[in-house]
């Protein structure tokens, strides 16, 4: 859909990201300093075990470059919903970004401006979660 043509209206977006080129690609849209929700779901790679400590999930190190590579150059001017969401392993366990990929978030400058922001099944821990509390005020 972004590569059909133009999209002038459009203010909420759903996307899948599959790479860091993908990641790159979208960053460099236009259309993105319009939109005021998006919900992003990083799927570079996948682990597939389940490890249970320290917590039950995998942090993807191709889904946290991608992170890194969108939230470093997109131009999210009129944002104030964000959702990022992982991948649920079964009933307990994610994968997904992990706390390189919140790093890359907090440098952004997006959370101060946010509104609603939802984490969904990602492998942050209390400790990932834990740094965004200084950052977004």
């Amino acid at each position: 859909v972004w590569d059909a043509g133009n999209l002038p209206h459009l203010r909420s977006a759903s996307v899948f990201i599959r790479s860091i080129d993908e990641a790159l690609a979208l960053a460099a849209r236009d259309e993105l300093s319009q939109l005021t929700s998006l919900s992003i779901a990083f799927r570079c790679g996948l682990s597939g075990s389940s490890p249970f400590e320290p917590f039950l999930g995998n942090i993807i190190e191709p889904d946290e470059a991608a992170a890194d590579a969108f939230f470093s150059k997109a131009g999210l001017d009129q944002l104030d919903r964000l959702a990022i969401i992982g991948y649920s392993m079964g009933y307990w366990g994610r994968e997904g970004m992990g706390r390189l990929g919140l790093d890359a978030l907090i440098s952004s400058g997006l959370l101060q401006r946010l509104k609603h922001l939802r984490l969904q099944l990602l492998p942050l821990g209390d400790k990932g979660v834990a740094t965004l509390a200084p950052a977004s005020s």
